[in-house]
């Protein structure tokens, strides 16, 4: 903490910091179950059903990747952002969920082998199944990304 800020400013981060922290995140913890099932596909673990479990999988990351990348692309040429900022807390928070939410994809996969009988089939019903919790908390880290990266900065009262 810097003392010479106000108490307000010590409380918040520059929002286009955040944003690639954010999305460095989601890229590494994406990164562990994308390779796995990839290994996976290559070794035949779900066939004839690998096309069910990229069906799983993709939609599970793909959203809210796609709109970190699109609005860091987006911002990458403004010079404009780098003044906006956003309060720790909230940061914190959406750091938390997507976590908790990459954690529990990865572990879904992870813990195949122990859920599962040796056909696949049983695998592909775990990932179904694995829905029930999934959805909720992807809806919770969407609303938390959403926030972070669809957000408008400020502009200054004279350009209009």
């Amino acid at each position: 903490m810097n003392p010479t800020q106000p108490a307000a400013l010590q409380k918040t981060a520059p929002l286009d910091d955040v944003r690639i922290q954010l999305t460095w995140l989601w890229m590494v913890g994406c990164a562990v179950p994308f390779f796995l099932l990839i290994g996976q596909s290559f070794m035949r673990v779900y066939e004839p059903k690998t096309q069910d479990v990229w069906s799983w999988f993709l939609p599970n990351i793909l959203p809210s990747l796609t709109v970190m990348i699109s609005t860091l692309v987006l911002t990458a040429s403004d010079a404009a952002t780098g003044a906006a900022v956003v309060r720790k807390s909230f940061v914190s928070i959406t750091r938390a969920l997507s976590i908790a939410y990459l954690f529990a994809i990865s572990l879904t996969i992870l813990l195949q082998p122990i859920a599962a009988t040796a056909d696949g089939q049983d695998r592909i019903a775990l990932m179904k199944l694995s829905n029930l919790w999934l959805a909720p908390l992807q809806g919770l880290v969407s609303s938390a990304i959403g926030a972070l990266f669809i957000t408008k900065e400020k502009k200054d009262k004279k350009e209009g």
